[in-house]
């Protein structure tokens, strides 16, 4: 599940496969493809890791593709652990599926001062249009590695996508967002 190019990065892109009921990288998801030209995009929640944040601070912009011009950047979400009633709320916009690509990601890690960078592509290079479905932006966990999606499956509920199959705590941060396709 890792998401390219930074090989390097913490962060895990799943998108729910409802055959398997389980978040699975986006590019082994056999959930169904579209056509529509254009998808509604929603950021519904960021989840804290239990029993604490791992983050201290995350911002995620959208990254659009322009025509001679660099990517042009559009704010999705912003969360800081010491702020709990001052963080994003649900976000919704629409974008065209052949113009966003990546999300962008500016996050910190405990005490750390510096902020890192990281890109999560939302496409692949045999799929380079978003698909719809339930996904989960995993954050790292409290030890710095990978969140270990193969033990969570589908609550139901869109908003709190994940749930332990296994009762255990979730040690990493997620943000849950969904993918329509416009008719």
């Amino acid at each position: 599940m890792a998401i390219a190019p930074a090989a390097a990065s913490p962060f895990r892109l799943a998108r729910l496969d409802r055959t398997r009921n389980a978040f699975v990288a986006p590019e082994s998801c056999a959930a169904e493809r579209c056509t529509s030209a254009d998808a509604r995009l929603h950021f519904d929640a960021f989840h804290d890791a239990e029993p604490a944040p791992v983050l201290r601070e995350l911002r995620v912009q959208a990254l659009f593709d322009a025509t001679g011009a660099a990517e042009i950047p559009y704010g999705v979400w912003h969360y800081r652990a010491e702020r709990p009633h001052g963080n994003s709320g649900g976000v919704s916009f629409v974008a065209g599926r052949e113009s966003m690509r990546r999300l962008a990601l500016d996050y910190r890690i405990g005490e750390a001062a510096q902020a890192l960078h990281a890109k999560c592509a939302l496409t692949t290079l045999d799929a380079s249009l978003l698909e719809p479905g339930q996904y989960v932006l995993a954050g790292p966990r409290s030890d710095g590695g990978g969140a270990d999606l193969d033990r969570f499956i589908y609550s139901g509920t869109p908003r709190r996508p994940l749930l332990a199959a296994d009762g255990e705590l979730r040690a990493f941060d997620y943000l849950a967002f969904r993918i329509e396709a416009l008719v």
